[in-house]
């Protein structure tokens, strides 16, 4: 006979790899959707701790200061795109064009379970790969997005809603 438990796990297949999203940046007539990028990376949000001590107090008081996004790269395979470098473009000749970039994390059957939205985002940094002709590698260029704010919304994977704590 089995052993029976009160709280029997039910195993599903809503495994969610890092490999599998998509990445979509639009403002007007920009559109850039994918473009063969392989990394994106650095969501972070962080606020400053302000500290504070009242005049008798023995122990250090902590608030929330202020909330700042983390820059954002994107590393994306050299091949005659050239939107991100425009884009960049566009910044280098003082017409900075702050765009929203979506990115989608999609689950085993091609489902969104997740998106990251990086709000008013701008690249300020761009680099190029280093040639060498003794390699083999594909070229790869990074882009650095100077971001305002992330947010994030969970989805749902098998019926199950991602935002409700396990």
């Amino acid at each position: 006979m089995a052993l029976q438990y009160k709280f029997q796990p039910q195993w599903t297949n809503n495994y969610v790899g890092i490999h599998h999203y998509r990445v979509t940046l639009a403002s007007g007539d920009y559109i850039v959707s994918d473009e063969g990028i392989l990394k994106i990376g650095g969501f972070n949000m962080t606020y400053d701790l302000i500290k504070f001590r009242m005049s008798l107090d023995r122990t250090e008081r902590r608030h929330p200061g202020v909330l700042k996004a983390s820059d954002v790269t994107i590393e994306r395979v050299v091949r005659g795109h050239d939107g991100m470098w425009k884009w960049y473009e566009t910044v280098r000749d003082g017409n900075v064009q702050r765009i929203d970039v979506k990115i989608e994390l999609l689950g085993h059957n091609g489902a969104v379970v997740g998106t990251v939205l990086l709000k008013q985002s701008f690249p300020y940094k761009w680099e190029y790969p280093n040639l060498d002709a003794t390699s083999s590698s594909a070229a790869i260029e990074k882009i650095t997005l100077a971001v305002e704010d992330i947010l994030f919304t969970a989805g749902t994977v098998g019926g199950t809603d991602l935002a409700t704590p396990v």
